[in-house]
């Protein structure tokens, strides 16, 4: 996952998830661009699931992310990429 704002681009791979109470909290991989740690209320998480749910285009997303992905994994093989040239830059 690629999170983009005006001080970073910060590359989000997914880790652990556990639950804190009645927080789920996301924990960054070790492959992410910087170490990170979300926490999602329940507030939250039925915002981000009504959002998904009432959202034709996460929808139709959702629906083609079987192609999406070996589309992805074809045009990996066939390029290779630098990491080097994506590092994070905040200022």
């Amino acid at each position: 996952m690629r999170v983009l704002s005006p001080l970073a681009e910060i590359n989000f791979v997914i880790g652990k998830l556990s639950r804190e109470g009645d927080t789920l909290v996301i924990r960054g991989d070790p492959a992410s661009s910087i170490e990170a740690e979300v926490r999602m209320t329940p507030r939250d998480a039925a915002h981000l699931f009504s959002s998904i749910i009432f959202n034709p285009t996460a929808i139709l997303y959702f629906l083609s992310l079987p192609f999406l992905i070996g589309r992805r994994k074809e045009s990996k093989s066939a390029t290779p990429t630098n990491e080097f040239q994506r590092l994070n830059k905040p200022w």
